[in-house]
């Protein structure tokens, strides 16, 4: 699968790669600089989507950030303290 989506108006490319990043164990990365999000392709598809949410929500929380609203900093505080979904 690789798709653009656009998220806020900035386009992003979704891939499906056989290893996100080498260095850590993750089943999916945005990348701001470089417009991509990978997405472990050995995942079943429900798990694909959730990841892919998940990925976005990255990305609205960047643009929300810079426009003043700190909505997902309550979401960040929860994931820190160890309140995250296995997604």
């Amino acid at each position: 699968m690789e798709k653009v989506i656009n998220i806020l108006g900035v386009p992003y490319t979704v891939e499906e790669v056989e290893c996100v990043d080498k260095g850590i164990l993750c089943k999916g990365q945005i990348n701001y600089m470089t417009g991509r999000i990978l997405i472990d392709k050995t995942l079943p598809k429900e798990h694909k989507d959730v990841v892919l949410l998940h990925e976005i929500l990255h990305a609205v929380e960047l643009n929300s950030d810079k426009n003043g609203w700190s909505g997902f900093q309550t979401l960040h505080s929860a994931e820190a303290n160890g309140y995250r979904d296995q997604a």
